[in-house]
């Protein structure tokens, strides 16, 4: 978000050039529809591309204390969403939000996604209203009641809270630059963009990532699926456990602003499993293709040999098919050399 001071918007330039190579990069269809429109909704509110819409000034729009509990413009809480202070502002919003509702959208589905949106956008700048008021009630710095903000980062913020929720834990780096474990990157990135971005507005990042925690660890979504009785989606899923979990994996690595690399995907049947257990199991089934592979070769290479004189030779995968495949190591091993065994007797 982004306290008004005064000024305009700047005509269109270079930041939505960088806006559309971002969207091409993603792919358009590979953005869902919700996101999509949300991106083209503010890209065509900062443009002015609806005829006969009266677009208002910034100062018309901007969420603030005096001018929304005090005079009753409550349609400040969703206008100020849409409007940014000028392009860049737009473009970091947008890249960032297109990487989150990517990931976001696919996992919950487009109708939860945009009652999330919704939600987050009227609570973020209700929740902006009640720490200005709070700031101006312990501090008695009137500023606070009249500091006006607008803009989708309070939103982002949210979002990024949520999206951190759904990944496994680790280490991320924040803007690229160092890295931070994963829970608390979004706090450490409201410091780092306050200390380079002074003018961005500390209490709506703030009151974001208050949303995103009363959502995520608090009531906030007990009380949104109450008027559902409890929303159930049969196609929930764990994007490791997505059917086209690449391309889901290939987006998480997007999905938030740090663009950390994805720790990996589950594969089939491996849910559940320890990240230890995960390791044993793919080692298994690694030493069994090499097995089958060193077994086929030696077969092949014996009848070649012999002049076919062995045509009865036992099937390639028979053993392993018997085996279990989540046997010890020590168990494949002792496989292993009854095989090599049966293949010295068939060179006799």
């Amino acid at each position: 978000m982004w306290p008004i001071r005064g000024g305009r918007h700047r005509r269109p330039g270079i930041a939505l050039v960088l806006l559309a190579f971002q969207m091409a990069q993603a792919g358009f269809q590979n953005i869902p529809p919700v996101t999509l429109v949300t991106l083209a909704a503010n890209v065509a509110m900062f443009l002015r591309l609806f005829r006969g819409f009266r677009y208002p000034k910034l100062g018309e729009v901007c969420v603030s204390v005096v001018h929304v509990w005090y005079q009753g413009d409550w349609k400040r809480l969703i206008y100020a969403a849409f409007f940014h202070a000028d392009e860049w502002h737009l473009y970091y919003n947008m890249a960032s939000f297109m990487w989150k509702g990517i990931t976001l959208e696919r996992r919950l589905g487009s109708a939860r996604f945009l009652y999330i949106l919704a939600v987050f956008t009227v609570c973020t700048h209700s929740l902006l209203l009640g720490l200005n008021y709070s700031m101006d009630h312990f501090f008695h710095q009137s500023s606070y009641l009249a500091d006006c903000a607008v803009g989708f980062s309070g939103v982002i913020f949210a979002l990024k809270v949520l999206t951190t929720h759904y990944l496994p834990p680790g280490m991320t780096y924040v803007m690229g630059w160092f890295p931070v474990p994963r829970r608390i990157a979004c706090w450490v990135e409201l410091v780092v963009i306050q200390i380079l971005i002074p003018r961005a507005s500390f209490m709506g990042h703030l009151a974001g990532i208050l949303v995103g925690l009363l959502y995520t660890s608090g009531p906030l979504r007990a009380v949104m699926e109450l008027p559902f009785g409890g929303w159930t989606r049969p196609r929930y899923y764990d994007d490791y456990d997505a059917p086209d979990h690449r391309q889901t994996r290939a987006a998480r690595q997007q999905s938030y602003t740090y663009h950390a690399g994805a720790t990996g995907y589950r594969a089939e049947g491996g849910a559940g499993l320890t990240e230890e257990e995960e390791l044993q199991v793919a080692m298994q089934r690694s030493l069994q293709e090499y097995e089958q592979q060193s077994t086929r070769a030696a077969i092949q290479e014996s009848a070649r040999d012999s002049g076919g004189r062995h045509p009865s030779a036992p099937p390639l995968n028979t053993a392993f098919e018997e085996a279990n495949p989540s046997a010890p190591l020590s168990d494949l091993e002792e496989l292993r050399q009854r095989r090599l065994t049966r293949l010295e007797q068939l060179h006799r």
